[in-house]
């Protein structure tokens, strides 16, 4: 911070402490895609590293306004987030504002943070950035056209140029100059057209700092539609918000992002000059009372002996600024080593009110002070003493307010750390516990994930009682509080918010490799390691492109365009779609036409192409979210499994169909060939029969006595001769020709079920089974974490004097962050965005964001501006 924006009093103005909470954060991409940063407000380090402030929050930005642009082809034109943080002395802003937008190849995106509601007007600002990329634009024409050094003096100069304009975007801001309420005259919610209603659960996330919310999972999604005829509906389907990369962008990415923004901008958020103050009484405590390090049973004393190092301190500031005020007003002109000796000299004259500790503490200061003097006037020249008044000063008022906060947070930081010590120690105990067991790789994946869960919910809850503005003085009480939070967080939780089904895989690869060893003699691993690995593939990749292409605009469109000219099926078009993208691989393909098929099995009479789109719509967004969770990626491979073993029985059920007439064919060849042998039996009998008859009768004949007959006397039978029977032989043929013998029809061979499904119903069985085992265990293992939750606020809950915390970096950092960095004590909730089509300027895109308890409803509408 320059000497001119320093303090003109000896402590921080209102205008200054207004100026600690304003941040102004401009990133320009030039013509040639090059990108330009720079950060103002919020004390020194944020000036100091204006480039690397600006180029680390550009990319959060970006990837929002890509995501939408590249999704929904709609430009981001403003973000809101109301910051909210436990009441103090200090001011913090209050809302965190990102406006911007492209002119003549140029765009330029602003991160406001406002000391106050209302500062920021969405539209006024979105002007102001139009005109300034304009002016952007202009100079990097003109860098072009006079033939610099496009990469160095080019570069430069528009470096310079998009630093001076921020300045003026963060002076104007500071005048109160995009203040206004265009929006409540001339876009009001009422007169918005409901597109969409997002409801997800979060939970407000202390676990990293600064706080934020995260979503959990989507609770229910409603799309909805405008009162219109019918041309008008579908032609609302080609502007609407459609693709989940969208929706999601609006509902998880940017509630999140205002998180991620701010922990960028609090990196730097603070003066150099109060770190450095702090860095020196941290450093002369440590010597006065001897150690770097303090355990649990050291903590009462440190505590008092702390009391007499205050009263050095503020004795040592009053001779302080004593000296500094003196030597202001010397008038002398000598270089700056020149000024550090006659300071040394000054503080001489104190000696007798300098004890050791006081002597050390003063050489701090100075030393400290000189290194933030340097930085303002990095070259040796000679400078008069009342040009160093500013920043003499500005580093006066920092160790004032060093001095007035050291004690209290000193105690606290003391209490903070040994109780998370200790408690992080218990917990880490425990683990080492755990892990020596045998334990199968089920246990192990639910051990890992709540206890990494439970870990970082335990840092949280020590960061939450500090950003509520807590103060626990007992330590006793400090622990149990903490971790009756930590019980309250651990009776909430839900593995499976925890548990992927990349964890189900890793531990269904660990059962194969187990079973299907080369002893056992099974050889499919290979198949269903490369099958658990499709699924993933399916799960990460194929199923959500799957449906940001069903639901693209373009692809939408070409199929509202067949289906507007043949008039047929919107389910035929879409897969005729589909068919087209012959650059996507096969399995993709295949899916892509089974999801459309599911939905026409699915879809009820449907009379009108928009209510048609509107189902499609639904079916696409809870499609997708039912191919994520491990469950559901379970439940696909049951339905995957399912629909092979359906083809399978259908081809048994064919066979038995098949196998079923040939039997009935069959039934009537062997009545056939029964009674034919019915009847060659009868004819066989009968003919034995008439052969027996005969020989009877022949016999009989035989045995009846001669006559003679006429003079030769010859003799003459009494009977006449029987005739003999058929022969069998013409019965038989005569039955052959009758009733010829018939083959019984061969019966088909009953069809085997593949290697595929057989695979198939290995891994259904595999996955199911560890499926069932994980919530069979979940139980146990929340019992092992409660009880040992539970053990750590009973009276006999150790503490160990191996429990140590440090009372120089340490002590610092926790500085910075509980006191020194003062963004870390916002909680960003998102308010509204709005969003604008660049092929239709005058359609607007209003998001909103309504937080009730752990429920975040995001609505999204539309409107035509009568005028832009």
């Amino acid at each position: 911070m320059s000497g001119k924006k320093k303090g003109r009093d000896q402590a921080p103005s209102t205008v200054e402490a207004i100026q600690m909470a304003s941040v102004s954060v401009l990133s320009t991409t030039t013509r040639k895609g090059i990108p330009l940063g720079s950060a103002i407000g919020s004390g020194s380090m944020m000036e100091e590293n204006s480039e690397v402030v600006a180029m680390n929050v550009a990319p959060l930005v970006l990837a929002i306004r890509d995501t939408l642009l590249n999704q929904e082809g709609l430009d981001l034109l403003s973000l809101e987030w109301d910051l909210e943080f436990t009441p103090g002395p200090r001011v913090l802003p209050e809302q965190l504002t990102i406006a911007g937008g492209t002119s003549s190849g140029v765009g330029s995106y602003v991160c406001v943070l406002s000391w106050e509601n209302g500062v920021i007007d969405p539209f006024k600002i979105d002007a102001h950035m139009k005109q300034l990329s304009k002016k952007i634009a202009d100079i990097d024409t003109a860098v072009s056209n006079n033939e610099l050094d496009y990469e160095n003096d080019g570069l430069r100069v528009l470096r310079r140029f998009n630093d001076r304009l921020n300045s003026v975007v963060f002076v104007e801001m500071m005048d109160r100059r995009f203040q206004g309420s265009w929006d409540s005259f001339q876009l009001k919610p009422e007169n918005v057209d409901v597109e969409s209603v997002v409801k997800v659960e979060f939970r407000d996330d202390f676990t990293i700092r600064p706080p934020g919310i995260r979503v959990l999972r989507r609770m229910k999604t409603e799309f909805m539609m405008p009162q219109a005829d019918e041309a008008h509906l579908v032609d609302h389907f080609k502007h609407r918000v459609l693709t989940p990369a969208a929706v999601d962008a609006l509902t998880v990415s940017i509630p999140e992002t205002g998180r991620a923004i701010l922990s960028e901008l609090n990196a730097f958020a603070y003066s150099k000059e109060e770190a450095l103050a702090a860095k020196a009484v941290i450093e002369s405590f440590s010597k006065s009372v001897g150690k770097t390090e303090i355990s649990h049973a050291e903590m009462d004393s440190t505590i008092q002996s702390i009391g007499e190092f205050i009263v050095d301190l503020q004795e040592t500031v009053a001779i302080f600024e004593e000296v500094i005020e003196g030597h202001i007003s010397s008038g002398k002109t000598l270089t700056l080593a020149g000024h550090e000796r006659e300071i040394e000299l000054l503080v001489q004259t104190h000696k007798s009110d300098l004890s050791d500790i006081r002597a050390d503490l003063i050489r701090g200061f100075v030393e400290r002070m000189m290194q933030s003097v340097e930085s303002e006037f990095p070259v040796d020249d000679e400078v008069r003493a009342w040009q160093l008044k500013s920043t003499m000063r500005y580093f006066l008022a920092y160790s004032k307010r060093v001095r007035q906060y050291f004690e209290s947070e000193f105690i606290q930081y003391l209490m903070v750390s040994v109780a998370r010590e200790l408690l992080v120690s218990a917990l880490q105990g425990f683990r080492q516990e755990m892990i020596k067991l045998d334990m199968d790789p089920i246990d192990r994946t639910l051990f890992e994930k709540i206890y990494q869960e439970l870990f970082a919910q335990l840092n949280a809850a020590f960061d939450k009682k500090a950003f509520e503005g807590a103060r626990i003085d007992n330590f006793a009480d400090l622990t149990t509080s903490i971790s009756n939070d930590l019980i309250e967080v651990f009776k909430k939780l839900d593995i499976w918010d925890l548990v992927d089904f990349a964890d189900i895989a890793e531990i269904a690869r660990a059962e194969l490799k187990r079973t299907h060893s080369p002893d056992t003699g099974l050889d499919n691993s290979s198949v269903l390691m490369e099958m658990l690995l499709d699924f993933e593939t399916l799960v990460s990749e194929i199923a959500p492109d799957i449906a940001q292409t069903l639901l693209a605009k373009d692809f939408l469109d070409k199929v509202l365009t067949w289906v507007t000219d043949t008039g047929k099926d919107l389910e035929d078009e879409l897969i005729r779609a589909v068919r087209a993208l012959t650059e996507k691989p096969e399995a993709w393909l295949n899916e892509a036409v089974g999801w459309i098929e599911e939905f026409r099995r699915a879809s009820d009479s449907r009379p009108t192409l928009p209510n048609n789109l509107l189902e499609f719509l639904r079916f696409i967004h809870e499609r997708i979210g039912r191919a994520s969770g491990a469950r559901s990626v379970v439940d696909k491979v049951v339905d995957e499994t399912e629909q092979r073993e359906a083809v399978y029985d259908q081809q048994v059920k064919e066979w038995k169909s098949v196998s079923k007439q040939i039997e009935a064919e069959n039934e009537t060849i062997r009545a056939h060939n029964e009674h034919r042998e019915t009847i060659i039996i009868q004819a066989k009998q009968q003919f034995i029969k008439e052969r027996e008859d005969y020989e009877l009768r022949l016999a009989k004949m035989r045995e009846q006595p001669v006559s003679l007959a006429g003079e030769d006397q010859l003799p003459v039978p009494t009977a006449q001769k029987p005739t003999p029977p058929v022969p069998l032989e013409s019965h038989l043929q005569r039955i052959d020709a009758e009733y010829p013998s018939k083959d019984l029809k061969p019966l088909p061979e009953c069809p085997e079920p593949s290697e595929e499904l057989l695979v198939y119903q290995e891994l259904r069985s595999l996955l199911t089974e560890k499926l069932e085992q994980m919530t069979n265990r979940q139980g146990e293992m929340e019992r092992v974490f409660g009880e040992r939750l539970e053990g750590l606020t009973s009276p006999g809950a150790e503490v160990t004097d191996a429990v140590r915390v440090g009372i120089v970096e340490p002590f610092h950092e926790y500085l910075m962050d509980s006191t020194i960095r003062g963004l870390g004590h916002l909680f960003p909730r998102t308010k509204r965005a709005y969003l604008r089509d660049p092929e239709r300027p005058n359609l607007l895109y209003l998001v909103t964001y309504e937080h009730d308890g752990s429920e975040l409803t995001v609505t999204i509408g539309d409107t035509y501006l009568r005028g832009d």
